[in-house]
């Protein structure tokens, strides 16, 4: 052929490849060997390896990435909005990044035998009214940030946290908060706060079957069974 993409391909088959197109080449000796290249783009297989990388188009470009492993026990990504890490069948790890018209959402898991971990991590852009330059014109938006995380070892404890509640789960026990409510548990005791840290706070408290203890404004009982 004739032109930019001018070329060959000669092989022995169906062991051995060869090809030039251009910019583009490929070679291969089967089953042992793979590689490809073109502009932007490698691949390669060695046996069970394999490696491939992606190069940005322009700054910031999403599809831009690298991969790699030894199939099946280990594969690996590192990318500009989500990367990974996974050796079978010990542990395995992801991050996830992502932009939205308000912010950006963080996300990263991981998992080791019976523990797990997950967390997501938003940042939102928040203009202040009052805050003005010197010209009358509006200030930076200012970023808020909020974190969930959840963690837990199966099945011995489950934690979960964010700014709205407070999660804790195991054998026997248990602990959850939120801002009207405050739960613990041990074994056969309870206890519950309401609003606290109110002027409404109430308190109940029990010890199944033999106790029960209950306070607030104006209310008061205790039990004994």
């Amino acid at each position: 052929t004739k032109g930019p993409e001018a070329g060959y391909d000669a092989g022995v088959f169906p062991l051995l490849f060869v090809s030039r197109h251009g910019a583009r080449r490929t070679q291969a000796l089967l089953p042992l060997f793979y590689h490809h290249s073109e502009p932007g783009l490698e691949q390669v297989v060695v046996g069970p390896a394999y490696y491939q990388r992606r190069c940005p188009k322009f700054f910031g470009d999403p599809q831009a990435s690298v991969h790699g492993g030894i199939a099946p026990l280990l594969f690996w990504k590192r990318g500009v909005e989500s990367s990974y890490t996974v050796l079978l069948p010990l542990f395995a790890e992801w991050r996830r990044h992502s932009e939205t018209k308000t912010g950006s959402v963080d996300t990263q898991s991981w998992l080791a035998g019976p523990m797990f971990y997950h967390r997501v991590r938003e940042q939102a852009r928040v203009s202040n009214p009052a805050s003005l330059l010197a010209d009358g014109s509006a200030a930076k938006p200012e970023p808020a940030t909020s974190e969930r995380t959840t963690f837990g070892i199966l099945p011995l404890l489950y934690t979960h946290r964010s700014p709205e509640r407070t999660l804790v789960l195991g054998p026997g026990f248990g602990y959850s908060r939120t801002a009207e409510r405050r739960t613990l548990l041990i074994g056969p005791y309870v206890e519950t706060v309401g609003n606290p840290g109110k002027p409404d706070q109430s308190i109940s408290r029990a010890l199944f079957p033999l106790y029960y203890f209950h306070c607030s404004p104006g209310h008061r009982a205790q039990v004994v069974f």
